[in-house]
């Protein structure tokens, strides 16, 4: 797929070493006409390269690339997830729209990117962050549960009520691994002495299965 990034590449060396208003817009331009490419390796290098040819704020360079979380190749879709936060500057309502309608995407490749992109899009405690973790944590893949426990500080501020909440779900959760993993979050979103927080800690302490778990927890909670 050489002869397919070359173009770009070259558009992308051309706007670092002119960087005039004039060649940005030129190397902008003919980025975004390889993002509406029928070939999917094309639209995917377009998305790649366009943070590097547009300045962050742009709108035509925003509304370019949330096109393509539209885009009917789910791996064109998760690179422009990946790309939007380059581009679109923090609370950008049109770049959170777009994000935010992801949400169900049926890819969960492009779903994790979704959670990936929101805090970077939205801004850290923005409760829509926390409502696309809550819809991994109800997976019935265990894998899925874990990384979306590891998810929630950075989707919510610390001390977050609602975030704590679904959190000590996770501490009661039947499998070992969840609770493992969220017994290690626990110190990064309770604030410390949180008392829900120290009785959730000082319970699981008592059970033989998640006692060396939860010691670590409960002095970081204190």
């Amino acid at each position: 797929c050489g002869h397919v990034e070359a173009p770009v590449s070259q558009l992308q060396r051309s706007a670092a070493s002119h960087p005039s208003t004039r060649m940005r817009k030129c190397a902008r331009e003919s980025v975004c006409a390889h993002l509406k490419s029928g070939d999917a390796v094309v639209r995917a290098a377009g998305v790649l390269a366009l943070p590097q040819v547009a300045e962050r704020g742009d709108q035509d360079a925003v509304a370019a690339l949330c096109a393509r979380l539209e885009d009917r190749d789910p791996e064109v879709r998760r690179l422009a997830l990946a790309m939007l936060p380059a581009l679109a500057a923090l609370g950008d309502s049109v770049a959170a729209a777009a994000v935010t309608a992801r949400l169900k995407d049926p890819s969960p490749d492009v779903r994790w990117a979704v959670v990936e992109a929101l805090p970077r899009v939205l801004g850290k405690g923005d409760p829509r962050g926390l409502a696309a973790v809550q819809e991994h944590l109800a997976s019935a893949d265990l894998g899925t549960k874990v990384r979306a426990v590891q998810m929630l500080p950075l989707v919510a501020e610390q001390g977050s009520p609602e975030a704590l909440a679904v959190l000590l779900d996770c501490v009661h959760d039947e499998s070992y691994l969840v609770v493992v993993h969220a017994l290690e979050v626990l110190p990064q979103l309770a604030m410390p002495g949180d008392p829900r927080a120290v009785a959730a800690a000082r319970a699981l302490l008592q059970a033989s299965a998640t006692g060396p778990a939860a010691a670590p927890a409960l002095g970081k909670s204190n």
